[in-house]
């Protein structure tokens, strides 16, 4: 018996990537257009290539979490955000989570732990974000990078709020 996956399977088998054309290759994102044939139809799909990133949700023993409102250009506004950070080439995701805390939020963890990855925009982004969540912490140096200025306060919020839903802007 034929399934809706099984049919899916075989179109999948029988795209055909014909061209790749590269448009942008920037610092952080490349930014291609691909021509795929699929059974009936040939179709332009846009990709953009991304390292990946890692974010780590830093709970306090008070049960709330330290999160960072912070300017994202894109969207014209500050929001609420975990720490988080690009992969650098060769770099763990563990690793890079460690590095976000520091820099970030300026703590180290005692216990950190994978919760999940995450497709930041699968239909057209190979983004994956790996999330772990950081216990135990401890104070320590924070060591903001180049784009420091955008990191506007550090703020502490419920696990409970947070998980509610309700929570989206400083």
């Amino acid at each position: 018996m034929a399934t809706a996956n099984s049919g899916l399977k075989e179109v999948i088998l029988k795209m055909k990537v014909v061209n790749i054309r590269e448009i942008f290759k920037g610092r952080i994102l490349d930014l291609s257009v691909e021509t795929v044939n699929f059974p009936k139809q040939q179709v332009e799909m846009e990709c953009i290539t991304h390292p990946g990133g890692a974010a780590v949700v830093p709970l306090l023993s008070d049960d709330s979490v330290v999160l960072i409102e912070q300017y994202r250009h894109c969207i014209g506004t500050t929001i609420l955000e975990i720490p988080a950070g690009k992969l650098e080439k060769g770099e763990n995701p563990l690793d890079c989570a460690k590095r976000e805390l520091q820099e970030e939020v300026g703590y180290k963890a005692a216990q950190i732990r994978k919760l999940t990855d995450i497709y930041s925009a699968p239909a057209y982004c190979t983004e994956v974000i790996y999330i772990f969540l950081a216990t135990g912490l401890t104070p320590c140096a924070q060591k903001l990078d180049d784009d420091s200025d955008l990191i506007l306060s550090l703020k502490k919020r419920s696990a409970g709020l947070i998980s509610s839903g309700t929570l989206l802007q400083g």
